[in-house]
């Protein structure tokens, strides 16, 4: 099955993204106008490896069978044909005229495109690690976002834009991977992750847009938005959808528990320039409201799960853990953010109690998280993240 993952249909550098009904059962843009068709995937039948004794040959005829019923015939000269097939398997007979002669050849084929649909915050969407930087007007390096391949400045596009996605984040580098490991399948990506987004605004309610450019941009709540691109709707017997998710990725929950107002605080609760017992406080502070939301995320966590299980048809959930600073022993950097705000920092006894108290908590609560609603939680790569870091 030919790569549909990985494209760069319109030349510009960046692989795309299309996010559309369309692409996400393999039709042709504008097929969904009035209802949404069949999915449907393309499927090459090669016969180059035919032989006819030395004599040339003269046709190649296809017969495509699901169950009893013939799909798809064809006659031609050429070896290889194209079929749309929908996912499944199918008996395929092949017969070669030569010389006067026919051969026949059978086999049985599995149609099977993998849909993968990564979700969540700016750890899932690639914030920090664009498509490319340009220098604009101002002389300043802007990040350039993911695009649909289509339309940069269409809606696709300026959701890109505003949700900071980059294809270099770690699920559509996975989904790369998938599709380059095997010929004979093919991948889908839905990617709606944003930077910014919490479980509560972001995964289960809109939240705005990260940049000008659209006025009042809340963006739909991303379960929600999923569900409306796969057809999903509700019956008696739970969620039906136009296809199932093979993997539903995604990270969440450290905006949740205020992740970046903690290192904000951090960073202007300076011990030098303010009185220790006000410093003292204000940093206990900060931890306390951390540690109080580490607390909440149980519940929060739960209210996803009913989310996904009500709405979506999923194969296998997978919760990406946060990287950390633990294990680094005396690598730990004395100072940090330094060179960010003049004057002000983050010091390492500060990093050390955002380590024991925020960090740690985390990964247990996540950890937790998964093993209690059935996901796969992916913490292989935390490690390999103790050295991504900086020092002064």
């Amino acid at each position: 099955m030919p790569d549909r993952f990985g494209l760069d249909e319109d030349g510009d550098g960046r692989i795309d993204v299309p996010n559309t009904e369309e692409y996400l059962r393999g039709l042709t843009p504008g097929a969904c106008t009035n209802g949404c068709p069949e999915a449907a995937f393309t499927v090459v039948l090669s016969g180059a490896d035919s032989t006819s004794d030395g004599d040339p040959i003269e046709e190649y005829r296809w017969e495509v069978r699901s169950g009893s019923g013939v799909v798809f015939s064809a006659a031609s000269r050429d070896a290889e044909t194209e079929v749309a097939l929908p996912e499944g398997r199918y008996d395929v007979s092949l017969t070669v005229i030569a010389g006067g002669r026919s051969e026949l050849d059978r086999d049985t084929i599995d149609v099977r495109d993998h849909l993968i649909v990564a979700l969540g915050d700016s750890y899932a969407s690639g914030e920090g690690n664009p498509e490319r930087s340009e220098i604009g007007s101002s002389g300043r390096a802007t990040g350039v976002w993911a695009d649909d391949g289509i339309r940069p400045d269409g809606p696709v596009g300026e959701g890109h834009r505003q949700a900071h996605r980059s294809t270099l984040a770690a699920s559509p580098q996975a989904a790369l991977q998938v599709e380059a490991n095997d010929p004979r399948s093919s991948v889908t990506l839905l990617f709606l992750a944003r930077s910014g987004a919490e479980i509560g605004a972001g995964m289960l309610a809109p939240q705005p847009g990260l940049d000008p450019g659209v006025s009042d941009s809340d963006l739909m709540a991303q379960i929600d938005a999923t569900a409306q691109l796969l057809g999903c709707r509700a019956t008696a017997e739970g969620p039906r959808c136009d296809r199932t998710i093979d993997a539903l990725t995604f990270s969440i929950g450290g905006n949740d528990i205020g992740f970046n107002v903690l290192l904000g605080g951090l960073v202007a609760a300076d011990p030098d320039l303010s009185f220790r017992r006000a410093y003292d406080f204000a940093v206990s502070q900060l931890f306390a409201l951390a540690e109080a939301a580490i607390g909440n995320l149980e519940t929060q966590y739960r209210d996803l799960d009913d989310a996904i299980r009500s709405q979506l048809e999923v194969e296998q959930v997978v919760l990406i853990g946060y990287p950390s600073a633990t294990g680094l022993g005396e690598d730990l950097c004395n100072v940090v953010a330094e060179d960010l705000v003049p004057g002000l920092e983050v010091d390492r006894e500060e990093i050390e109690q955002t380590v024991e108290r925020v960090f740690g908590p985390l990964t247990d609560a996540t950890a937790a998280a998964a093993a209690a609603h059935g996901w796969s939680f992916v913490d292989g790569h935390l490690e390999e993240f103790g050295r991504h870091g900086y020092c002064e």
